[in-house]
């Protein structure tokens, strides 16, 4: 991991406050080599870990696993042996591993009854050393059960009474170039998988999500962080994680543009402006972890007696046309051409059976003028040549900001309006007193 990645991560961390970060494939050779004899050699993923430790951070592993290696299961043992010795076994639980297979869904039965035949020696000599560890099942993508490619899979790996923590799906293959023209992919995808009797509530982790693997421009606009927001109000009671397709727009010299705002799919641009969609995800580290209400464009939660968060959303869906690649043509300084007009949602909450005096709240926003650096970038004339004196400015002004107001609370019913402008998000912090 480099210095500026780990960087990086540690603002993330501080912002967002995730716990868990994929180290996918640990085995490959430039991350644990071999000596000559064949044994793995952990100094740098040790360095790794450390520095993990050090911000409170857990990886979370993707293995790959490979059948025609007579040496794999030897270094997986001494790779689980070596990880159980860098934590106490009060962390153990904190460790997420889950395991890949290359194409499993082509391979013949014969292949992939030796595949299913490894996963359960891994699974139980796994448990046998780290036995708080979270195991995932395999990770297939949201095609695959949908084609019910996972099924042979599933009954094979119960049969073995093999348990799993999570059930890690990827939303996205390399095939969803184009943008999802269904607005409710992931609510009817789950809706699908309950039917079906693959669904276990919670612990479905949805993977690589986002509404398209390509470059498109509303990934850096508040269609990004609206769209995000959407899906976890909609699915919010069956989700054990979201986690967004990229994190950080990829950098490479033979594309390289003066424009920040490229149409990428992270949540930071290639020089570290923070997107609507990096916003959004700081907004909803501050929800509750207990759910009092769902609507169809808000939650409201609760931290404790004296805490509760609402997370309102004002979701707007691109047109068929512009999804198809049939209409609008959108330009650097105008990319919501392709919405329909939409209009401003007024909200009045009434929430009742409150037993104090007064409310503090505490309201954070997202849309055109506060916390989107791609729109207060265009507001201020879209120079695409920004210095790092300019680049500072943007991140400073596209910092998320607050506004206070003080309610009274009469006859045990605290009152207030909100209203929300299209692919507008907010989020209300009321304290209690």
């Amino acid at each position: 991991l480099k210095e500026e990645t780990m960087y990086f991560l540690n603002e993330c961390q501080h912002d967002i406050k995730f716990k868990n970060i994929i180290l996918r494939d640990p085995f490959d050779e430039d991350y644990i080599p071999k000596d000559k004899n064949l044994n793995p050699v952990f100094l740098f993923f040790d360095k790794s870990i450390f520095y993990l430790q050090r911000f409170n951070l857990y990886p979370y592993f993707k293995i790959f696993i490979d059948i025609d290696d007579q040496n794999f299961l030897n270094f997986y043992d001494s790779f689980i042996y070596h990880l159980s010795s860098l934590y106490e076994k009060e962390d153990y639980q904190n460790i997420l591993i889950s395991f890949e297979i290359r194409d499993f869904s082509y391979v013949n039965d014969n292949r992939k009854n030796k595949y299913l035949k490894m996963i359960s020696t891994l699974h139980k000599r796994t448990r046998s050393v780290m036995k708080n560890i979270k195991i995932g099942f395999v990770t297939f993508t949201r095609e695959d059960y949908l084609n019910s490619k996972v099924d042979y899979t599933l009954s094979n790996l119960k049969n073995e009474g093999l348990e799993f923590d999570f059930y890690p799906i990827s939303f996205l293959s390399a095939s969803d170039k184009n943008l999802l023209t269904n607005k409710n992919e992931l609510k009817d995808f789950l809706n699908y998988l309950k039917k079906k009797n693959y669904f276990i509530d919670n612990k479905i982790f949805i993977e690589d999500f986002n509404f398209t693997t390509s470059n498109s421009l509303l990934n850096d606009t508040l269609f990004s962080s609206c769209f995000l927001a959407k899906n976890l109000i909609d699915n919010i009671k069956s989700l054990g994680a979201l986690a967004k397709y990229k994190i950080l727009d990829s950098y490479d010299l033979s594309t390289y543009e003066n424009n920040p705002f490229t149409g990428k799919n992270g949540m930071l641009t290639y020089n570290n402006i923070l997107k609507s969609s990096y916003n959004a995800h700081v907004l909803f580290s501050k929800l509750g972890d207990e759910l009092l209400k769902k609507s169809a464009n808000y939650i409201i939660t609760k931290k404790d007696d004296k805490h509760l968060v609402i997370l309102l959303t004002n979701y707007s869906h691109y047109s068929d046309l512009f999804a198809n690649s049939e209409y609008f043509e959108l330009t650097n300084d105008d990319r919501y051409q392709c919405f329909p007009k939409s209009t401003t949602i007024n909200f009045k909450f009434e929430i009742k059976d409150v037993r104090y005096n007064e409310a503090k709240l505490r309201t954070s926003s997202i849309n055109k003028n506060y916390s989107s650096a791609y729109d207060i970038w265009v507001k201020n004339g879209h120079e695409e040549n920004l210095t790092n004196v300019e680049i500072s400015s943007l991140r400073k002004e596209s910092a998320i900001s607050y506004h206070f107001e003080r309610k009274n609370i009469s006859y045990n019913t605290l009152s207030f309006d909100v209203s929300l402008d299209p692919l507008e998000i907010k989020l209300i912090e009321i304290e209690l007193k």
